[in-house]
C-alpha cells in the first residue's frame, strides 16, 4: 500500500469538492478524515473518481464524517464510487447509510 493521497477542495455554490487522489488506507485515513472533519459546510461531495484503494478504515473515516455532517444537519455526497470502493461498503453493510452515493 501506498502513502499517497492528495486532497483538492474544489469549491462549488452546493458546497466544496472534495477530490481525492491514490489511496484511502490505514497510512492515510486519519489524514483523510481530518480533512473532512475540518469543512463546515452542510452539503460536502466527496469525488472518489480518482481513489485507486480503500481500505475499512477509509470507510472508518467516512463514517466519522457522515456523523458530523448530519449532526450539523447537512448532507454528505459520495459521487463517482467506484465498484472496488462499493464492494468495501457493501461487504461491510454501509451502502444504504450514506446521505447520497453516485456510482462511477
Amino acid at each position: 500500500m501506498s502513502d499517497d493521497l492528495v486532497f483538492r477542495i474544489d469549491e462549488d455554490p452546493a458546497g466544496p469538492i472534495v477530490r481525492l487522489f491514490g489511496e484511502i488506507d490505514v497510512v492515510t485515513a486519519d489524514e483523510f478524515r481530518d480533512h473532512l472533519l475540518a469543512l463546515a459546510d452542510l452539503v460536502v461531495t466527496v469525488d472518489f473518481c480518482g481513489v485507486t484503494f480503500m481500505d475499512c478504515t477509509g470507510v472508518t473515516a467516512l463514517v466519522v464524517a457522515q456523523q458530523r455532517v448530519r449532526e450539523r444537519g447537512g448532507k454528505l455526497v459520495l459521487f463517482g464510487v467506484r465498484p472496488q470502493q462499493m464492494r468495501v461498503l457493501g461487504l461491510l453493510g454501509m451502502t444504504d447509510y450514506f446521505d447520497c452515493m453516485v456510482p462511477d
